[in-house]
């Protein structure tokens, strides 16, 4: 990664789309890019001479976004890819999540609302242990589950 720079490109969200910034030699889909370009579901994005990610927009229901990373760069700490939080954002094995999880795993929701994130499962939530019901606001430090999903929020 000694090509990039600290603040190579950025990426912001303008109304309902995401779109790219760049600060340091960066192209979209093998195309160089010179100012700000609005990002697609699918566009690979290289960051100066080797860094590839691939920006997704899983959910057409939510303006949350992925950016998985392609090439073989080693983050500390160690990550697959960086969540660009919206609203919402979801997890579970559906196609449409955020984030993936296993096979059969329920679906949970998290919400971004005026008093802070919340979590929604329809199976139910346990906190440190502790069942909580279906929506909890969420504290950092804590551990939330369910059925065949686990997080810790930091």
């Amino acid at each position: 990664m000694s090509s990039l720079s600290r603040y190579h490109a950025r990426i912001l969200r303008s109304g309902e789309v995401w779109l790219l910034e760049p600060l340091g030699p960066t192209s979209i889909n093998g195309q160089p890019v010179a100012k700000h370009r609005l990002l697609q579901d699918g566009d690979s994005i290289r960051l100066g001479e080797s860094v590839e990610l691939r920006f997704r927009l899983p959910s057409t229901l939510s303006g949350t976004a992925r950016l998985d990373f392609e090439s073989d760069h080693k983050t500390q700490p160690a990550v697959d890819g960086v969540i660009l939080f919206a609203e919402t954002c979801v997890m579970g094995s559906e196609a449409d999540a955020h984030i993936a999880g296993p096979a059969g795993s329920d679906r949970v929701i998290l919400i971004r609302r005026p008093t802070g994130l919340w979590c929604k499962a329809v199976a139910g939530i346990q906190v440190a242990g502790v069942d909580r019901g279906t929506e909890v606001a969420c504290e950092a430090g804590q551990v939330y589950a369910g059925e065949g999903w686990c997080f810790r929020l930091e």
